[in-house]
């Protein structure tokens, strides 16, 4: 599925965004409301 942030995926940048709200959310200091599009979920889909 695209989205206006497909560009940065699987860059450095997208991979410390990514686990910077992993943290977050996993400490409790945010919550999740939305689900996170996982790049390795398209990339099964298109094989």
């Amino acid at each position: 599925m695209a989205h206006p942030y497909e560009i940065f995926e699987g860059t450095p940048l997208w991979d410390i965004i990514h686990k910077g709200i992993k943290d977050l959310v996993e400490n409790n200091d945010i919550e999740e409301t939305t689900k996170r599009i996982y790049r390795w979920l398209s990339l099964q889909v298109n094989k």
